[in-house]
């Protein structure tokens, strides 16, 4: 139920950002990836949506997306700038440096599922992607991403997801 509520949410905000793309927006992502982790059992839907570029040398884009754990383990929102480099043979390298934001548990429970305790609501979240550019500008890419406090505040448990993503542009 938890998982289904911030899927609404978040494609609630997805729906805005669409009607009002024509001036921030070139792209959207959806992925699909698995944890890595112990206690965060599930697929994770990603859906990201990454804005025009901020200069034109390295393709530095702001992104805004969600990772939603499909069986109730902690889920985020987040906001990174997004370094995209083109390379040959229509391949592409992304990073992607910020913050998140995340539903799972600050402290132990001791009722219910076992899940990741992450120690404090704010994370820093890093993203590593490889893809390929198809001819009408779709792409696709395997990442990798991670949440986690940087051991600011104890525990530090973490999230790692992998998997793989669609791109489509919107102009």
């Amino acid at each position: 139920m938890k998982s289904s509520f911030f899927l609404v949410k978040t494609l609630s905000v997805l729906v805005w950002l669409l009607i009002t793309h024509n001036s921030i927006a070139s792209e959207i992502k959806l992925g699909l990836g698995k944890s890595l982790e112990k206690n965060q059992n599930g697929m994770v839907l990603k859906l990201q949506y990454i804005g025009d570029p901020l200069n034109n040398l390295w393709e530095l884009r702001p992104l805004f997306g969600t990772d939603t754990n499909l069986n109730s383990y902690t889920s985020s929102v987040y906001a990174c700038l997004l370094l995209k480099k083109f390379l040959d043979y229509n391949l592409s390298v992304e990073l992607a440096f910020g913050g998140a934001v995340h539903d799972g548990p600050l402290k132990k429970q001791w009722q219910g599922k076992k899940r990741r305790i992450m120690g404090s609501r704010i994370l820093f979240r890093e993203e590593a992607a490889v893809g390929y550019i198809f001819k009408n500008q779709h792409n696709i890419s395997l990442f990798i991403d991670h949440i986690s406090n940087a051991s600011i505040v104890r525990p530090n448990s973490g999230v790692t997801n992998i998997g793989i993503k669609y791109g489509i542009p919107l102009s």
